[in-house]
């Protein structure tokens, strides 16, 4: 396929062909319709945090249509609108991924790019390209209305926006897992509070304090 690549630290892109991995019993094919530009990418072309792999093709936040699915794929048929975040495979083995919490995998993560699949040889490369090969369990199927056809020119005000899956893997597993937690923390700072106002308004004799302890 070809997409645009860094094929060395802190150079423009520039377009690149290489190979997808080829379309396994659980894999889908996806022809990337957009992608958005995270502020990572620009970090990992210039390999400001170090560590990059190159050629790289970046992008993390990945929006197309299924082409073709594996004989096994059970979540998506042709023309489904998904989605692809900056990771796309885990062992599955490990305590983590058996929790769902894939993205704390213990043994290989595969992200997006500046990685290699599961075999550790065979490198990923991002969504500034024309297609890319993912199993369907990290492709979200992204609902989609008929008039929401252009939805990143239109991200705003649309319910998909490529930024979501980056968010979706980052943000809201962590929000989920310790929701219970933060949810008591929250409670016994809004009481602490309270506690805090009854002593500052009481000595003046609040009306609605006199009530309450009258």
């Amino acid at each position: 396929t070809k997409g645009y690549a860094a094929m060395i630290a802190k150079t423009a892109l520039q377009p690149f062909s290489f190979e997808r991995r080829e379309v396994g019993p659980h894999d889908v094919l996806i022809t990337i319709t957009h992608c958005g530009i995270c502020h990572s990418d620009i970090h990992q072309a210039r390999d400001e945090w170090g560590g990059s792999i190159f050629p790289m093709v970046p992008g993390h936040e990945i929006v197309g249509t299924v082409v073709h699915i594996g004989s096994a794929v059970t979540k998506f048929q042709t023309s489904d609108r998904v989605g692809v975040g900056c990771f796309v495979d885990s062992c599955r083995t490990c305590t983590s991924c058996k929790e769902g919490l894939e993205q704390f995998c213990e043994n290989h993560l595969v992200f997006s790019y500046i990685c290699t699949e599961k075999d550790g040889r065979t490198p990923t490369y991002g969504g500034y390209s024309k297609n890319i090969v993912v199993d369907e369990a990290f492709a979200p199927l992204q609902p989609v209305e008929p008039q929401d056809v252009r939805v990143v020119l239109d991200a705003v005000r649309q319910p998909v926006h490529p930024h979501q899956l980056l968010r979706g893997q980052v943000d809201l597993q962590p929000i989920r897992r310790y929701a219970q937690q933060l949810r008591a923390r929250l409670q016994r700072r809004a009481a602490h509070r309270l506690a805090h106002r009854v002593d500052d308004l009481a000595p003046a004799g609040h009306p609605a304090i006199r009530r309450r302890i009258g």
